[in-house]
C-alpha cells in the first residue's frame, strides 16, 4: 500500500469514525460491531478500485493527438504479444508501431486510414503480422489449395507449422515453443505487462510500418514521401503524415487522466518539458501548449485564440494552466484581455483555470510593473472563478539567470514541482481514487 493510498484511507476512516460517534454519542455500539461497520464502509468504497489496480484492469487508453481514443482490450494485448514474439527484434518497436498505425488516422496517400478500416487493434495486428494472420494458415486464402501461394515458399511446411504454433489456442499456457526462441517470448511478455500499465517506453515515435529491409527499400522507392526511421532487424517507416507528428502524438494512459493545456510566455516555455514529466505523477497529462517568448495576454488572445479553442475541443482538456502577465502592463486594455481569455477558455470547455501571476524579477522597474499587474489580476480573477496564485511570492527564493528575469534550470525544476500541486491538488487526485471522487468531486474528469 502506498503512502498516498494510506492518506486517503486514514482520511476516510476518520470521517466514518466521526460519523459513528455522532450517531452513537453514548458509545452503546459494541467495539467489534463498530470495527465491522468501518471495514464494511472502506471495502465498499475502495474495493473495486484496488482490485482494478492490483489486477491491472483499469482502462488502458490509446490516445491520438487529434483527441481520438480507444480502450485497449486484453485480446489486443494477447495478439500483440504473440505477434511481437514471432516478429523478433525489440517488442516495444513492433507494439508501438501497431498502436501508432491504428491510432494515427489519415496517414497519407501511401497508407490511408487504418482507424477507419479496422474496428479493433487486434484485427489490425493480425492483418499486418504474417505469423498471426489467419489468411496465411494452410486453410487460409493465401495458402490453401488453389490459393495464390499454395506450394510456394511463403506457404512452405516450415512456415505453416510456425504460424499454427503462433495461432494455437493454448499458446499462453505453454511453457515451451518449437518455432520461436524462449528469449523472444520472454521479452514480448515483459513488454505486454509494461503495456498493461501504460509504462511501455516508445522507442519509435512516428513509426507506422515495418518489414524486412528488401521490402522496405522497394516500398520507399515507390513512395519517396515516406521515410525510413530506424533499422533494428526489421526496418521501420514513417509515413508522409506521421513524420510530422510531435513525438508524443500517440500516447498511452490509464483511465482517469487529467488533461491540461499550458498557455504562457517565456516562463511557460521553460516549464513545459518539466510539467510533461511531472504531471503523470498526479495522473495528469499536458495535451497542448501555447508559449511564446515576449508575448503578453492580448497578443496571445489575438494571435492564438482560435488555435487555443480548437486544441481544447480536440483534446478534451479540462484544466488550463496560464502563466501570462510578465509582459503585460496594468490598465484597462489588459484587464479586458484577461476577461476575454477567461471567457474563451470556459466556453471551449475548460473547467478549472489556474493562473500564475508574474514571477519574481531583480530589476526594480520590472518588479514595479509586475506588482501592478499582480494586483490587477488578483482583483479581476477572483470573481471570475479563476484560481490565481501570486507568482512573485511563489518564486522569490529561486535563482535567476544573468538577465535577472528568467530562472536557471534547477530553479525551473523547483518551480515546476510547486506548480504540479496547484494544477492538480493532492487532495483532488487522491479523492479521485475513490468512487466518491467521480460522484461528488471537483466535477472535472480525472482531476
Amino acid at each position: 500500500m502506498t503512502a498516498d493510498r494510506d492518506t486517503v484511507f486514514r482520511f476516510v476512516r476518520e470521517a466514518v469514525e466521526n460519523a459513528i460517534a455522532t450517531h452513537d454519542p453514548k458509545g452503546e455500539l459494541a467495539p467489534d460491531a463498530r470495527g465491522r461497520m468501518i471495514e464494511t464502509v472502506l471495502a465498499n468504497m475502495f474495493g473495486e478500485h484496488l482490485k482494478q489496480e492490483e489486477e491491472g484492469t483499469m482502462p488502458l487508453v490509446l490516445r491520438a493527438g487529434d483527441g481520438w481514443t480507444y480502450n485497449i482490450t486484453d485480446s489486443d494485448i494477447k495478439w500483440m504479444i504473440r505477434a511481437a514474439a514471432y516478429e523478433g527484434g525489440n517488442p516495444a518497436d513492433t507494439m508501438w508501431t501497431w498502436m501508432q498505425r491504428f491510432a494515427g488516422g489519415n496517414l497519407g496517400p501511401e497508407y490511408g486510414n487504418f482507424r477507419a478500416r479496422f474496428s479493433s487493434l487486434e484485427k489490425l495486428v493480425r492483418a499486418h503480422s504474417q505469423p498471426v494472420n489467419p489468411i496465411w494458415l494452410r486453410t487460409g486464402s493465401k495458402c490453401k489449395v488453389g490459393g495464390p501461394y499454395h506450394g510456394q515458399d511463403p506457404c512452405s511446411e516450415g512456415r505453416l507449422v510456425r504460424r499454427e504454433e503462433a495461432q494455437s489456442s493454448d499458446w499462453e499456457s505453454r511453457s515451451s515453443y518449437r518455432y520461436v526462441n524462449a528469449e523472444s517470448v520472454r521479452r514480448a511478455r515483459e513488454a505486454g505487462e509494461l503495456l498493461r500499465r501504460a509504462a511501455l517506453p516508445n522507442p519509435v515515435p512516428r513509426s507506422i510500418d515495418f518489414a524486412v529491409p528488401d521490402l522496405v527499400a522497394s516500398f520507399l522507392r515507390r513512395n519517396p514521401q515516406a521515410q525510413l526511421l530506424v533499422r533494428d532487424g526489421n526496418h521501420f517507416i514513417m509515413s508522409s503524415v506521421s513524420k510530422t507528428w510531435p513525438a508524443n502524438y500517440i500516447s498511452l494512459e490509464l483511465g482517469g487522466m487529467c488533461d491540461v493545456i499550458l498557455i504562457g510566455d517565456s516562463q511557460g516555455e521553460g516549464l513545459r518539458p518539466r510539467l510533461e514529466t511531472r504531471l503523470p505523477s498526479r495522473r495528469g497529462r499536458l495535451v497542448a501548449e501555447f508559449t511564446e517568448v515576449g508575448w503578453g495576454t492580448r497578443k496571445m488572445l489575438t494571435d492564438r485564440g482560435a488555435q487555443i479553442r480548437a486544441a481544447i475541443t480536440a483534446q478534451g482538456a479540462k484544466v488550463a494552466l496560464v502563466t501570462l502577465g510578465g509582459n503585460d502592463t496594468a490598465g484597462t486594455p489588459v484587464e479586458t484581455a484577461y476577461r476575454e481569455l477567461v471567457a474563451l477558455l470556459k466556453s471551449a470547455g475548460i473547467k478549472r483555470i489556474v493562473w500564475i501571476g508574474p514571477v519574481h524579477a531583480i530589476p526594480a522597474d520590472v518588479t514595479t510593473r509586475k506588482r501592478a499587474v499582480a494586483a490587477l489580476q488578483k482583483r479581476v480573477f477572483s470573481p471570475l472563478g479563476v484560481v490565481w496564485y501570486d507568482g512573485l511570492d511563489m518564486t522569490r527564493d529561486l535563482q535567476h539567470t544573468p538577465d535577472g528575469v528568467h530562472f536557471v534550470g534547477s530553479s525551473l525544476d523547483r518551480f515546476a514541482d510547486r506548480l504540479v500541486d496547484k494544477v492538480i491538488p493532492e487532495s483532488s487526485w487522491l479523492w479521485s481514487l475513490t468512487p466518491f471522487g467521480s460522484l461528488f468531486g471537483s466535477g472535472i474528469d480525472g482531476c
